[in-house]
């Protein structure tokens, strides 16, 4: 049997089947159908390179063959091969994308973890909060942030004690406008009084 070189369809689908191993299938784009020439063609073409075809009445070619690793040689239709390099575009972009945000992230922590604010509620809190609800209780008592962002947990409680800053009874946006004015209380403190260390 001589070898047809070109594909009599410039579109379709290469779908390899997850419950019979040597078997892939040939399908048209989504939401269009092959006609019964173009499938008939198609039978042609995939049995001129090799394969055993069984023509379906459905939207599917079933291609099947003894060596699963030669279905992986079923050539992509021009269009397939363009969607599917836009895809992985796509994907390398939002990947890039995600790295610029975790570094613009890092760098903004590693800004904030500098300010006397961080290191206010970091004396405060300790290992009661994690370095996310830290950096934006830090933003938010320093006034970068008119409001909390972050999440307060139970936790906090016994170090608020420890502070006695209020907290009881009380909502969480009153708790850290609380925690914000000790913190004012403070800097005004450190600044009334010399250092004499």
């Amino acid at each position: 049997m001589t070898t047809i070189e070109c594909c009599p369809v410039d579109d379709y689908r290469v779908e390899f089947s997850s419950r019979i191993s040597n078997v892939a299938f040939i399908k048209p784009p989504v939401g269009k159908s092959f006609t019964l020439d173009q499938k008939r063609q198609l039978v042609l073409w995939l049995r001129s390179l090799g394969y055993s075809v069984v023509f379906q009445e459905g939207k599917a070619i079933r291609v099947y063959d003894g060596q699963s690793a030669r279905l992986d040689d079923i050539p992509f239709s021009q269009k397939e091969r363009d969607r599917n390099e836009q895809k992985r575009q796509d994907v390398l972009k939002q990947e890039a994308l995600c790295r610029q945000r975790e570094e613009q992230r890092q760098s903004e922590f590693a800004r904030i973890k500098a300010t006397p604010a961080y290191k206010y509620v970091e004396s405060l809190l300790g290992d009661a909060a994690n370095e996310y609800n830290k950096v934006k209780l830090a933003r938010f008592v320093s006034g970068e942030d008119s409001k909390f962002q972050g999440l307060a947990a139970s936790a906090w409680c016994e170090r608020l004690d420890q502070a006695k800053i209020e907290y009881r009874a009380l909502s969480v946006s009153d708790v850290v406008e609380n925690i914000k004015a000790h913190f004012q209380r403070c800097q005004v403190a450190q600044v009334a009084v010399p250092n004499l260390a």
